[in-house]
């Protein structure tokens, strides 16, 4: 199996047949972990093999009494040895200095001021049995397996289960077994979503890679604003935004219909905003004079405060015009509106899941507030 289609097939799974692993198996699975990478190649990682009907349970009953775990033919403990205690170390050790230029020195300070040092060891060494479990992880999917890390776990309890030597201690339990259900696609983030490129906010160029095609991974890269996506440093093309007129009314329709969906507003009710709300300024962009996107702007007054403020209340660019300058065109020309009205600030909302246009309008300026938006639907 190739190495891309095995990560594809990764997935935790939770019931798994009573079939039996192969010990050629989970002899590849060991190699993989023993190849994997350390820090200073330390190798502090080691790993049980776990089948023993009992252990199994009384592993499980130590994570929070998930009793699936019990179910997997086999269950991995994935341990750790603890290194060297921070606090014995001389100012010099490179191991302290890294640590301290990663979290500080007054954190380091504190840890080694606590007088539990198991406690203070299990916690940097909580990472340790990670890529080498990956490892094994991913050996176990090309031979049709699957597993599911288990971090819920009480970790002096697992390793007294074990019987491990009071310098190592049990920080996951991976159960791995054929599994009993046919696994589910997941639904993952857009590239756009977990990457960026040199600082945060811009989007990492990534045309290059293969796509998703699974359905409920293509479900998954709609749920961002397509208007919202950051845009290149400059149009690639001629773009122009206006004030909308009576003209655009079928290009703003069909726009919008892509934006908030089918059915939200109708031809009349879009012409009669267009030409009658003196509240709400509608902007359209064009790209070598065709309809790229669209803004709405509204002017909020209020006998509360001396000064206005205006609303960003839709921002939308047709995916064939997005990166090319088009949504920060619009959000220039937006915040010249109203300039007349004592107009001092400007909002908008958007998912707080949104990362993608979190980091464009930040780039734009605009700083995330703390209030919270209340709704009532009648």
């Amino acid at each position: 199996m190739h190495v891309r289609e095995t990560i594809h097939n990764r997935r935790s799974a939770r019931s798994f047949k009573q079939t039996h692993i192969g010990e050629e198996v989970l002899r590849e699975m060991l190699e993989a972990a023993r190849l994997a990478p350390s820090a200073g190649n330390g190798q502090s990682h080691i790993f049980g093999i776990v089948d023993d009907a009992d252990t199994k349970t009384a592993l499980a009953k130590a994570a929070g009494s998930q009793m699936w775990i019990a179910e997997a033919p086999v269950v991995i403990a994935c341990c750790a040895r603890l290194e060297a205690d921070l606090r014995d170390l001389p100012e010099e050790d490179f191991g302290l200095m890294v640590n301290r230029t990663r979290f500080g020195r007054p954190f380091l300070d504190y840890l080694n001021a606590y007088g539990d040092r198991t406690s203070v060891g299990t916690l940097f060494a909580n990472a340790a049995p990670l890529i080498p479990a990956e490892h094994m992880f991913l050996t176990a999917v090309a031979h049709g397996l699957a597993a599911c890390f288990v971090g819920y776990l009480d970790v002096a309890e697992a390793s007294r289960i074990l019987r491990l030597p009071e310098d190592t201690v049990c920080l996951y339990l991976l159960p791995v077994g054929y599994p009993a259900d046919e696994p589910k696609e997941k639904a993952c983030k857009p590239v756009q979503e977990i990457s960026f490129r040199n600082t945060y906010g811009i989007l990492a160029e990534t045309a290059e890679l293969p796509q998703t095609t699974s359905a409920e991974e293509a479900d998954s890269s709609r749920t961002i604003c397509p208007a919202e996506s950051p845009p290149s440093s400059a149009p690639t093309g001629n773009v122009t935004v206006r004030h909308a007129q009576p003209e655009d009314i079928q290009a703003l329709y069909e726009m919008n219909e892509l934006f908030n969906g089918p059915g939200t507003t109708t031809m009349e009710l879009l012409a009669d905003g267009i030409r009658h709300n003196n509240r709400e300024t509608v902007l359209i962009a064009e790209a070598d004079g065709q309809p790229a996107g669209f803004c709405c702007v509204q002017l909020t007054t209020s006998m509360c405060y001396s000064t206005n403020y205006a609303e960003i209340t839709e921002l939308f660019v047709r995916e064939e015009y997005r990166r090319q300058g088009v949504a920060s065109a619009l959000m220039d020309h937006a915040e010249n509106c109203f300039q007349d009205q004592q107009v001092r600030s400007y909002q908008l909302f958007t998912g707080k899941t949104n990362t993608t246009a979190q980091c464009f309008y930040e780039q734009n300026g605009y700083i995330r507030s703390d209030e919270l938006m209340y709704r009532k639907r009648l």
